[in-house]
């Protein structure tokens, strides 16, 4: 995971503790989001993984989360073109994998 946290805080504009309070937002609301697409993609349920997806793209941008943004990017545009869901659930594994890495760059 590449995250330039004084960089985001540049260009946010916005103080340390107000970003950290906004990650920590975002970790809560991902957590709740990625729950979701484990249930939606076991029914292949496309439109609601394009849903939970775009909720997670758009947050990420909004944190300057480069790697989950693209990865959640994907699996939107993947979804809404219903396309092969091992390629959507490889996406989703690591998509999850770089959350992690975000949660314990937050913790520090």
């Amino acid at each position: 995971m590449q995250f330039d946290k004084q960089a985001a805080l540049k260009e946010l504009g916005v103080s340390e503790d107000m970003y950290d309070e906004l990650l920590q937002i975002f970790i809560k609301q991902t957590e709740i989001t990625l729950k979701n697409l484990e249930a939606v993609i076991k029914l292949e349920d496309f439109a609601q993984i394009a849903k939970s997806a775009h909720f997670i793209n758009g947050s990420a941008a909004n944190l300057r989360l480069e790697e989950i943004r693209a990865l959640a990017k994907d699996i939107d545009a993947q979804a809404k073109g219903n396309k092969d869901i091992k390629i959507i659930e490889e996406n989703i594994r690591k998509l999850k994998k770089e959350f992690e890495e975000v949660k314990i760059i937050a913790l520090k």
